[in-house]
Parts: C-alpha cells; sequence; structure tokens
C-alpha cells in the first residue's frame, strides 16, 4: 500500500518537472494535487513520511550548514548530478537510512532546489526524480543522479490512465539524456500507441503554450485550438516521443508543408554521435549532424554553404525548374542541382550517386490513370526519400533521384527501398493500374575526390542503365551503370 502511494506522489510530482513552485505546493499539495496530502514540509532538508521506510524528497536550500558540500550540476543534455550531504548525527538516524536504503533499492525519490527565500516568497524548483547511485565516504554526501528510464516505468504503472501516464514520463525525460531516435532497451511501452500520441500532443501544446512556433499564431477555445504537435525526427524515422524532438505548428505549415524540403534542417546531439546514428539523422531529413565540440569558424561556414544552397534552390524555383505538377525538380532543375552536388563530391572527398526509376505501364492506360499513377509515385518518393536527396521528374512515368552520400551499395538499397514502398501503392487492384513493374538504372562514384564526374555525366549514366534495364524482357529490374566494352578494329 505505501509502495503504491509513493509511487502514485512521485508520479504527479514528475509532471512539475521544471517548475519553480510556491513553497504551498509542497506543504499543502492537496490544494494544488488531488488526493497528494503533501510533498514536502520544508522544514528539514530530507522528508521520509512515517508510512513509508524510504526518503520521499529532498531539499537542496541556499544558507544550509551543508552549503558548502551540497552542489547540482545540470548537463548539456538535460541531466544534472548533485552531491548531497546526510543528516548530521550519522548514517543510523531515521532520516538517513531512509536515503541508503533509497540506494539500495534503486528507488527514485523527488528532488527539489530553493530559488527564492521568504523575503521574496520562498520558491522552489522542480528538478523531478533523482536516483542515489552512490555515497562517498571521503566527502561524507551522496550521488544524486536524474532518475533513469526503468525507474521512470516503474513509477508510472501508478498512474491507471494511459495517456496521463506517458504524459508523466514525458515530463520526466527531461532530465534524462536527449536522444532523438528510438533506443532499443527502449522500445518496450507501458501504453498504447493512440495514447502515446495523444499524450505528446498534450505535453508539447502546453510547452508550447498552444502558439505555433514558427508564425507564433494562437487560437484555442476548449479543445478546439489551430497549433498541432509535430515531431522534429519522424515516428517512421525512429523519432522519440521526447518533447525536445518536437514543435508546435499551425495547421498551414503542418498539412500544407510550407515548410519544403530546401530548407536546411539540423539535428544537434549532445554527445558525438555513432555512424548508426548519423546514418538515421540523414535518412530522416537532417542536412547536417552537429555535436559538441563545435568549431564557431567551421560552424559558420557551414551555414554559409547551405545558406547559399537554399537561396540556389529558391532561385532554381523562380526560374522554372521545378515541375508543376510533383514540385519535384524538372530535368533542367535536377542538372543543375546535380552540378552542384558533384561540386560539393568533389571538394569533400565524399560519395555521390543516382537513380533512376520508371513504372512501365501494359495494357491501355488513359491520361486519368497515368496522372493518379504519378501522384500515388510522387507521394512514395517524398515520404520515403530523405531530405538531402534531390528528386526529380524526368520524363511523363520517370523520376532520377540524387543521394549526396551515398555510394553504389547505398544507392541499390535506396532504390530497393523506394520500390518496397512503390509497389504495394502501384499494384494496389482498387487503382486499377495494369501490369504495372518497375525498372531502374544507378550510378555512383564512392569519392568524388578521387573519381571527379559532371553532375549531368552522373544522370546520364543512371539513364543509360535504367534504359538498358527497361528494354531487356524478364531481365533484372535494376542495372548498374557499365562502360561499353571497347571495339577492336
Amino acid at each position: 500500500m505505501a509502495t503504491d502511494q509513493r509511487d502514485h506522489i512521485l508520479a504527479e510530482f514528475a509532471h512539475y518537472t521544471g517548475c519553480i513552485m510556491p513553497a504551498a505546493f509542497f506543504r499543502n499539495t492537496s490544494e494544488y494535487i488531488p488526493g497528494v496530502d503533501r510533498i514536502h514540509p520544508l522544514m528539514t532538508g530530507i522528508y521520509k513520511p512515517a508510512w513509508s521506510e524510504y526518503a520521499l524528497c529532498i531539499k537542496m536550500a541556499p544558507g544550509s550548514p551543508y552549503e558548502h558540500k551540497d552542489e547540482v550540476v545540470f548537463l548539456d543534455d538535460g541531466r544534472w548530478l548533485m552531491t548531497y550531504s546526510p543528516r548530521s548525527g550519522g548514517l543510523e538516524i531515521s532520516d538517513n537510512r531512509a536515503l541508503m536504503r533509497c540506494m539500495d533499492d534503486h528507488v527514485p525519490l523527488a528532488v527539489i532546489q530553493q530559488v527564492t527565500d521568504k523575503t521574496k516568497g520562498s520558491t522552489y524548483r522542480v528538478l523531478g526524480l533523482g536516483i542515489i547511485s552512490s555515497f562517498d565516504t571521503a566527502r561524507d554526501v551522496f550521488i544524486v543522479e536524474s532518475a533513469d528510464w526503468s525507474a521512470l516505468q516503474t513509477v508510472a504503472q501508478a498512474i491507471p490512465d494511459e495517456a496521463k501516464r506517458y504524459e508523466m514520463q514525458l515530463y520526466a525525460q527531461l532530465t534524462n539524456e536527449f536522444r532523438p531516435f528510438v533506443q532499443e532497451d527502449r522500445a518496450s511501452y507501458l501504453t498504447s500507441m493512440p495514447k502515446r500520441d495523444e499524450a505528446f500532443r498534450e505535453v508539447l501544446l502546453n510547452e508550447y503554450d498552444f502558439a505555433c512556433a514558427i508564425c507564433e499564431m494562437k487560437f484555442k477555445v476548449d479543445d478546439l485550438y489551430e497549433a498541432q504537435a509535430a515531431h522534429s525526427v519522424p515516428k517512421r524515422r525512429s523519432g522519440t516521443d521526447d518533447p525536445r524532438n518536437g514543435l508546435a505548428l499551425c495547421r498551414a505549415l503542418r498539412d500544407q508543408r510550407a515548410l519544403p524540403d530546401r530548407i536546411p534542417l539540423f539535428l544537434h546531439l549532445a554527445e558525438h554521435p555513432t555512424r548508426a546514428e548519423r546514418l538515421m539523422a540523414l535518412r530522416a531529413g537532417a542536412w547536417d549532424v552537429l555535436a559538441p565540440p563545435l568549431d564557431a569558424e567551421e560552424m559558420i561556414l557551414r551555414l554559409e554553404a547551405y545558406v547559399r544552397a537554399k537561396q540556389d534552390a529558391d532561385r532554381a524555383q523562380e526560374r522554372g525548374l521545378v515541375d508543376a505538377t510533383t514540385h519535384f525538380y524538372n530535368a533542367q532543375g535536377l542538372e543543375a542541382r546535380a552540378s552542384e552536388l558533384a561540386a560539393w563530391a568533389q571538394r569533400s572527398g565524399e560519395p555521390l550517386s543516382c537513380v533512376v526509376l520508371e513504372f512501365v505501364r501494359g495494357g491501355t492506360v488513359d491520361d486519368a490513370e497515368v496522372a493518379r499513377a504519378i501522384d500515388a509515385m510522387s507521394d512514395v518518393l517524398r515520404r520515403t526519400g530523405r531530405t538531402s536527396d534531390a528528386i526529380g521528374r524526368t520524363g511523363q512515368t520517370e523520376f532520377a533521384v540524387l543521394a549526396p552520400g551515398a555510394d553504389g551499395t547505398a544507392a541499390v538499397r535506396l532504390a530497393e527501398r523506394l520500390a518496397a514502398a512503390l509497389r504495394p501503392v502501384l499494384s494496389s487492384p482498387a487503382e486499377a493500374y495494369p501490369a504495372v513493374e518497375l525498372r531502374g538504372g544507378y550510378d555512383a562514384v564512392a569519392d568524388g575526390r578521387e573519381t571527379p564526374l559532371k553532375g549531368h555525366e552522373l544522370i546520364t549514366r543512371a539513364t543509360i542503365a535504367f534504359n538498358r534495364a527497361r528494354s531487356i524482357q524478364n531481365g533484372l529490374w535494376l542495372r548498374p551503370f557499365q562502360p561499353a566494352a571497347p571495339t577492336l578494329l
């Protein structure tokens, strides 16, 4: 019974992580949270309720006898670390034994820090849930860390409502290291997908005060509001529900793609990303992945390069280099973009590839059916391709994808991924596309510096490979570019 009561109090407390609350919130908690009598009386640093063998909450305050040893350090990734002194009298007194039990049993507790004193009206910052990881005998202090994911899940089980349960975890997650992608060891949820979506929306919109992060549009009447919750790294790309991986956007921006692919997007991580994380970020649409230590001069040069690329994309649209039907590059626009990417690959020594795809139709197909197929293919390419890819419509039913950072092996995987997404759509009986088949060709350079190639040459070579795949009946659907054999005279 005591465990359930304790978990319920901590679960409710976690909702306020990061907030600055008045003293009354902790002393007379029932006025704020029905069913919770008190979180901390604020008379001493350690609060152990009579009904529990564990400490419920610890308080750090300026001017205490332990101020010279007690310290809290906030890390760049959202976590915090604290040194906290036991109460004088030895580790055998009741309050200190309660902290030792928390440490031994890995039981979380509430942690608060005083911000202002009585002269200004006492207020406290809710640091969130903490775990006592160890006791430093040399310094005579406990080491307290922001609670890990497993501790949050344990506490969350005290909340019967699924959405509220996950909402608590999201608030408490703010004191954990930010990872934009789902971690395999955290992929087990206690909450269904619809309820997780509901909780993410509630937390994010509250954090943005129901206003669009871009245009600041705000409209809210009862349960009707303009702002919508959007993931920065999409869920389909393994993006997490961490509130830091989200933006509140008005419906116009969310639904009408008012933030086009030509706008540079960066993903900043608190630690140096692994190769797998970098690849996931690029697949999710990031133009670049940033991590400490950041070189200011290098960062400025990168931003200038990306701004120039965006300006070029804007000018390309203004010059009519964009296909009016699909809003991808047309053949001329794709060639111009290919020249820029080829120059980038040559400067950086990075790989660059081009994949050309077309759906081949059998039987008699009218214009309306072709238009539906083009729309379906465009939608799949837009959803499946990376934001860093340059996609162009180079024929009536022919599309080309320029993939920076992708060598020949990656180009094959890209083509197969696109094909896997396209085939079910184009072969759907409901759409009535007769005898639809995909054909494709590709070419790639593994190192743009060692193998310099003009952008239009890469497209041409991929197109030659594509034409060969299209001309051979019952052959491979995807073919690489192969130079013609020399002719003996």
